[in-house]
């Protein structure tokens, strides 16, 4: 059994800097995968088959923080730490608690993996985005509440605290739910991917 790495690179220097080429990675590999000092922005997605069937996906995002500067020390007031975050999703996991997402039910393992990476990566057209917000929008009405995140969570194999959901949702909207101009914010400004993807030690 393998992973897949289909590398993405945001760009954030010259794109022959950063070209990859796509690779079979082994477990250990991917285990092992280290961030180069030119990356600013990485975000991978790694697949294990059997017999042509995913079975398991994992995200990867990592976002370079502030590089120590030698003439000018640096403090911990405004310095940014190197952010790396790691998410597996087992099909095993999704076949047992999809049913909380009921318009994620007609659509196999895989599908839904594709539809979370617009949701980590902040990368997207609004169309795409707009349909995933109406499958994770269990009500159908227009908006996603904390019990819609709180149940996304928990397909993909996460827990948290509803204290820590109830607060990301209330610190983008007053109302306590979230419209489509909300998840779009929920997305780009990092919360959802923080919400999602446990933070990994690259060390």
């Amino acid at each position: 059994m393998e992973y897949h790495h289909p590398p993405v690179i945001i760009p954030t220097t010259p794109s022959h800097v950063l070209a990859h080429q796509a690779q079979d990675w082994k477990i250990m590999q991917v285990i092992n995968n280290k961030i180069r000092d030119d990356i600013v922005k990485k975000y991978a997605q790694y697949t294990k088959r059997v017999n042509g069937e995913m079975i398991k996906v994992m995200y990867e995002w990592f976002e370079r923080g502030d590089r120590p500067n030698r003439n000018r020390p640096q403090t911990s007031v405004g310095f940014h730490r190197d952010k790396h975050f790691r998410l597996e999703i087992n099909k095993d996991t999704f076949d047992r608690y999809n049913d909380r997402l009921p318009n994620f039910r007609r659509l196999t393992f895989e599908q839904f993996c594709e539809s979370l990476a617009p949701i980590i990566t902040g990368q997207y057209k609004d169309h795409q985005l707009r349909q995933t917000f109406e499958r994770l929008d269990s009500d159908n009405d227009g908006y996603l509440n904390q019990h819609d995140i709180e149940n996304l969570l928990l397909v993909v194999g996460r827990s948290e605290s509803n204290y820590k959901v109830q607060d990301m949702v209330s610190r983008l909207s007053s109302r306590g739910k979230l419209n489509f101009e909300d998840f779009k914010r929920f997305i780009n400004e990092g919360f959802a991917r923080e919400l999602l993807m446990p933070s990994f030690d690259n060390n």
